[in-house]
């Protein structure tokens, strides 16, 4: 089963929704969790927006709305042979439980959309734990825009990452039980698009 998590900053924009339809073209994911959507209120039309033949191969739900213009905002595609029920949601998670039919596996998953200021990531790690305590002694998988580095080699440039935080979601993962997948290819995934010193 193969999983998208996309930080699309903007859905409503045409680039970001042709980026979107090449993503699924190319990649077929089976599931796509979608933060910082920039949508205001879940649309029954959006699908038809989105203006793609291949979108009908999903459904589509815009679970929590944006807090503005400017940002928030998640949404959450599926292949119509995946066996998917959406557990719960807000503005920072969609939680969902997954059957699959072929290999009879059930297990949990969240898409995750950590908070932003540096005064509210111990929020992230604390909202972790919660989903957690829901899914104890089950198969859980949790993915998506944390927001929180573990260590200093996952970011290059800008301020140097504070330790107190990056420990916080460290004691988190161990305390939860879970395990950092790890990554194949470029290990950083944006940039602030700033020149020189300020380039993160």
């Amino acid at each position: 089963m193969k999983i998208l998590a996309w930080n699309c900053s903007g859905l409503g924009k045409p680039h970001a929704v042709r980026a979107l339809q090449q993503l699924l073209k190319v990649q077929c994911p089976d599931m796509v969790f979608l933060c910082e959507t920039k949508l205001c209120e879940s649309d029954p039309n959006l699908k038809s927006k989105l203006c793609s033949n291949i979108l009908l191969n999903y459904h589509l739900v815009n679970c929590a709305k944006a807090n503005g213009k400017r940002s928030g905002g998640l949404a959450m595609l599926w292949k119509s042979d995946v066996n998917l029920t959406i557990l719960n949601f807000s503005e920072r998670y969609i939680d969902y439980y997954i059957s699959c039919s072929i290999t009879n596996i059930k297990w949990y998953a969240t898409g995750f959309y950590g908070f932003l200021t540096h005064n509210e990531k111990h929020k992230s790690c604390d909202l972790i734990k919660n989903i957690s305590n829901s899914h104890q002694h089950d198969n859980w998988l949790i993915f998506g825009d944390f927001n929180i580095v573990l260590n200093s080699d996952e970011k290059l440039g800008g301020n140097p990452i504070e330790n107190t935080i990056a420990d916080n979601f460290h004691n988190t993962l161990n305390t939860c039980n879970l395990t950092d997948l790890g990554y194949i290819g470029n290990k950083f995934t944006w940039a602030n698009n700033q020149a020189n010193l300020y380039h993160i």
